[in-house]
């Protein structure tokens, strides 16, 4: 990365470019939070049952965020901090971003990281990553509220059937993230069974002690331990 480069992508108009963007996440995920409390309420959960929910939720959010943290920091080496800060916030995913980075790197014939990035890069990059992403993003703004149709759809009308359905999409939606981690065998792989063999045992803790809290922590300890074992072996 230049210093010209540099300059640009880590300036104070960049800055200034990208944290409407942050304001307006986090001003949604308020809106969300409260929305999510009133409509429990009057589901019938109780104070304690929400508590609990919003506790759980957000240790669970701890190690992966610790992950996408660490990752950012390749992200902010090609496209700086500003707009990698903006990128991970809405997206999330520093895989696509990356990707999208590369992309864009790769039409203009240059090396990612390097001295050949240039503001033209940036601005290429910037449009690749944002347009790459508008499709699940309409289809989410479009479909979400007709999501309980296709349930019904899906399971024929039988509502006992949509709780199996959709535990089943979300073991395989993660089973494919895993899959594509395990193989081919390498750091990946080590870093997934530990964390798996981690989160069994952690549950089984939880179980046999009677520690809430340790079934609460579970998922962000279980991933932490799979990062620290693949640094640790050689």
């Amino acid at each position: 990365m230049s210093a010209e480069y540099d300059a640009v992508a880590n300036g104070l108009i960049m800055w200034l470019a990208c944290t409407p963007g942050i304001l307006w996440v986090c001003f949604q995920a308020v809106l969300f939070l409260r929305k999510s409390v009133k409509d429990g309420m009057k589901m019938g959960l109780t104070q304690t049952q929400i508590k609990r929910g919003i506790r759980g939720a957000s240790i669970a959010s701890v190690g992966p965020c610790v992950v996408i943290l660490s990752s950012m920091l390749s992200l902010m080496v090609i496209v700086g901090g500003p707009l990698a800060w903006l990128r991970i916030d809405v997206i999330g995913g520093v895989g696509y971003e990356i990707m999208g980075a590369t992309f864009a790197a790769n039409a203009m014939g240059i090396a990612p990281g390097t001295e050949e990035m240039t503001v033209d890069y940036l601005c290429l990059a910037s449009v690749v990553m944002t347009t790459g992403c508008l499709g699940w993003i309409i289809f989410a703004a479009l479909f979400s509220d007709k999501m309980e149709k296709v349930n019904n759809f899906m399971a024929g009308g039988n509502k006992a059937l949509i709780p199996i359905i959709s535990a089943g999409c979300v073991l395989g939606c993660y089973s494919n993230l895993v899959v594509e981690q395990v193989a081919p065998l390498g750091d990946e792989t080590v870093a997934t069974l530990a964390s798996a063999v981690s989160m069994i045992g952690l549950l089984l803790l939880s179980k046999t002690l009677k520690k809430r809290w340790i079934k609460d922590w579970a998922l962000s300890i279980a991933m932490l331990l799979g990062m620290m074992l693949v640094i640790i072996l050689p």
